[in-house]
C-alpha cells in the first residue's frame, strides 16, 4: 500500500470493525478502525480499497455523480457506509501539492460560516469537496437516518475539523456522532477552538504520537488545538492523566523561525526528505517519524486496544 512521498510501506492487514462505530461513546476499537481507514485512504488502487472495505462489513457510499473514493484538486478521501453509520475519511498530505495547503498559514475570518479565524489553506481544501461530497453526504444522512463519523490523518484531520465546524453551522451538529483525528495540525485561533470544544465536547478525539512534528504547526499561540487530546509516549502508553490544560490547548510548538525554516525545506524537498535527512532543519522538540500513520499511530492504537 502506497503511503507518503517516499515509495511503498509494508503491507498491513486492513482491520475495520464496523460495529465499533455503532455506539456514540469513545473506544479504542473505534479509534483503531478509523486509524486503519485513515491509512487505507492513502491507497490509490480503488479496486483494492473497495475489496478491503467490502471484506470488513462496510461499503463505499453512493455519492451520486461523484466518484467515491474522491479526488478533487488537492483534497482526497472516501465515504464509507456501515449498517449504522456513514464514515467520512479524508486523506492526509501525500505530496508537495498537499503541503502547499498545509503551509498557507495565513488566517482568515469567515464571518458567515464558522466562528473565529482559520487556516487559509485548509479552508480552500474544504471548499474543494463541499458541494461534490459533503452536500450529498448530508442528504444521505438525512434520508437514511444514519449519523456521521469523521476521521483523518495529518492534513486530513485538519480538513475533518473544518468539515465538522461547517456542518454544525450549515446543517445539524447532531448529525455528527464523533470525530477522530491522528497527527493533525492546528486549524484556527482561540475563538475557533473555543467554539469547536463547546460544540463537540465529548465527541472530538485528537491523537498525538509522542513528538509528531505536524501537531506542532502552525505555531501557537496564534493557532490553538481543538478536541480531547490523547497522546502516546514512545512506548505507546497514553499520557492523558499527565497532560496539563496548557498542553491540551497549545501543545508543543515550533517557534515562528523554526516553522519558517521547516516550511521552506518542505516546499523544496517534501516532508519526509526534509527531516529524515535533517538538511538544515533542526528541532529539539519534533520528530517526523512519529507522524507515520502505519508505523507510528496504528501500532500504539493496537497496543491500547489489547491492554
Amino acid at each position: 500500500m502506497s503511503y507518503g512521498e517516499t515509495g511503498t510501506e509494508p503491507e498491513l492487514p486492513f482491520e475495520f470493525a464496523s460495529d465499533s462505530l455503532a455506539t456514540d461513546a469513545f473506544s479504542f476499537r473505534a479509534a483503531y478502525a478509523l486509524g486503519h481507514a485513515s491509512f487505507l485512504v492513502y491507497d490509490d488502487d480503488t479496486e483494492r480499497v473497495t475489496r478491503e472495505i467490502g471484506g470488513q462489513g462496510a461499503g463505499l457510499a453512493d455519492l451520486g455523480s461523484q466518484m467515491n473514493p474522491f479526488s478533487l484538486n488537492a483534497t482526497q478521501g472516501m465515504v464509507l457506509e456501515t449498517e449504522e453509520r456513514f464514515v467520512l475519511v479524508i486523506r492526509g498530505s501525500k505530496g508537495k501539492e498537499d503541503w502547499k495547503l498545509n503551509l498557507q498559514a495565513k488566517q482568515r475570518h469567515i464571518w458567515f460560516d464558522v466562528p473565529g479565524r482559520i487556516h487559509t489553506g485548509f479552508w480552500r481544501a474544504l471548499n474543494q469537496i463541499w458541494d461534490a461530497v459533503i452536500i450529498p453526504l448530508m442528504a444521505l444522512s438525512k434520508s437514511s437516518g444514519k449519523k456521521i463519523v469523521i476521521s483523518g490523518h495529518s492534513l486530513g484531520g485538519a480538513i475533518a475539523t473544518l468539515v465538522a465546524a461547517r456542518i454544525a453551522t450549515k446543517f445539524d451538529r447532531e448529525s455528527i456522532v464523533s470525530i477522530y483525528t491522528f497527527g493533525q495540525p492546528r486549524v484556527g485561533n482561540a475563538k475557533f477552538a473555543k467554539s469547536m470544544n463547546e460544540q463537540f465536547e465529548g465527541a472530538f478525539f485528537r491523537f498525538v504520537n509522542h513528538r509528531d512534528i505536524v501537531t506542532m504547526i502552525p505555531p501557537a499561540p496564534l493557532y490553538r488545538h481543538v478536541g480531547k487530546l490523547i497522546q502516546f509516549d514512545p512506548a505507546g502508553a497514553v499520557l492523558e492523566d499527565q497532560v496539563t490544560e496548557t498542553r491540551r490547548k497549545f501543545g508543543p510548538s515550533l517557534s515562528p523561525e523554526e516553522f519558517k525554516q521547516f516550511a521552506e525545506h518542505v516546499r523544496k524537498h517534501g516532508l519526509y526528505e526534509t527531516v529524515q535527512e535533517r538538511r538544515d532543519f533542526k528541532s529539539n522538540v519534533a520528530n517526523v517519524e512519529d507522524h507515520s500513520i502505519n508505523r507510528g499511530y496504528l501500532p500504539k492504537l493496537k497496543l491500547n486496544l489489547e491492554s
